[in-house]
């Protein structure tokens, strides 16, 4: 799920957000170096969501993304973004790190400080 960095030509392995690391190469979320254990699904969302960082995901374009070729119920991704939700909590404002964009989709909000990580992880 690694992708090529068009500037650098180092692949982007991750990305860091308040006490959380998302390792896409590993298939990991970690926060504050400790392993929070995901479901595979439930990975994807949150990857498909961090590599489109800052934009509405819609939820066609995630279901396409997390449960390619097959018929899934829309509940599906809800109950996902709702575990996402539960094992994120709020960023330090206060805030959800995925906002609900009605009846559209979802965007990954990440405050500053909030950067992609490169290369291998360690």
């Amino acid at each position: 799920m690694a992708q090529e960095s068009i500037n650098s030509g180092v692949p982007f392995a991750g990305f860091r957000f308040g006490p959380f690391t998302i390792d896409l190469v590993n298939r990991q979320l970690l926060r504050d170096g400790e392993l929070i254990p995901l479901q595979p699904k439930t990975f994807d969302l949150l990857a498909a969501l961090v590599e489109r960082r800052g934009r509405l995901v819609t939820k066609d374009e995630l279901l396409d993304s997390v449960w390619p070729g097959t018929a899934v119920e829309e509940s599906n991704l809800s109950q996902n973004v709702y575990l996402l939700r539960k094992v994120l909590g709020q960023d330090v404002r206060g805030q959800p790190y995925i906002e609900t964009i009605p009846r559209r989709g979802y965007r990954f909000v990440c405050s500053r400080g909030s950067a992609p990580t490169r290369g291998r992880p360690t």
